[in-house]
């Protein structure tokens, strides 16, 4: 489960083309605890909460025009399915931190199948979070 945010340049998202915008993660949860074969994983906790999600945009994201991207990335068969969803929002009485160069990516080609967490191919490994996470 990953959620990311991308401000539209101008007073509107409206016929904005998303692969023209810098993303930032806001949210993730993958592996939460257990191990790949027999864990609890954001998935399952979506499913859980009556297949819904529910992301804190953080205080710091600066007020404006935004899409929003909500990312469930299936496991259960490699390589990994990617099942995307956007919508358009507008962020009011936001902070002034903006993300780091460091924190932007684009999409297609935020990450590859061979990126740590989009291979799963031991049962065993115990729950571990790698991530860049806008603050």
């Amino acid at each position: 489960m990953l959620t990311y945010l991308a401000q539209c340049p101008g007073t509107t998202c409206t016929g904005v083309n998303a692969k023209d915008l810098s993303w930032f993660k806001i949210d993730e949860a993958g592996l939460l605890s257990g191990t790949i074969g027999n864990g609890y994983w954001g998935s399952g906790k979506m499913i859980d909460q009556n297949s819904s999600w529910t992301t804190t945009i953080p205080a710091s994201v600066p007020s404006g025009n935004y899409l929003i991207r909500f990312e469930t990335i299936a496991l259960h068969s490699l390589p990994a399915q990617l099942y995307p969803e956007c919508a358009q929002i507008t962020i009011t009485g936001g902070g002034s931190l903006a993300p780091t160069a460091a924190e932007l990516v684009k999409f297609p080609g935020a990450y590859s199948n061979s990126d740590p967490g989009r291979e799963c191919s031991a049962p065993s490994t115990s729950a571990r979070r790698r991530s860049l996470r806008y603050r």
